[in-house]
């Protein structure tokens, strides 16, 4: 199984060997990145069968699934922040039409008594 992309300019090097191999001077490798696509198997995808690896895969197994825990959690705390900055702007906006409420009641009122004077 090939694990590089046919036809990448880094076909058959590691990112690496691309660094370290290539000339100092930048026109010589100007269109080569040093990435490299891997395909990688999944944990479930590998045999099943015991021996040495099984540990290891064990150990991948519950990688996995922290990895999808945090996942979850993060994605809840993105979305908890969401909804406090939600709130939090429908709370400014409250706040500032209770603020020009005022200030234009205050204003009909110096009116008011700028008139009953005269």
């Amino acid at each position: 199984m090939n694990k590089y992309v046919s036809n990448h300019p880094t076909k058959g090097k590691t990112r690496y060997d691309s660094y370290y191999n290539s000339s100092s001077s930048s026109s010589s490798s100007s269109s080569d990145w040093g990435f490299v696509v891997r395909k990688h198997r999944r944990v479930e995808d590998v045999d099943q069968s015991g021996g040495e690896g099984s540990s290891c895969r064990e150990l991948a197994r519950a990688i996995l699934k922290l990895g999808e825990v945090y996942e979850r959690v993060e994605g809840a705390k993105q979305r908890m922040m969401v909804e406090l900055e939600k709130q939090r702007m429908e709370a400014a906006k409250e706040l500032e039409l209770q603020r020009m409420n005022m200030l234009m009641d205050m204003q009909m009122e110096l009116e008011r008594s700028k008139l009953g004077k005269r």
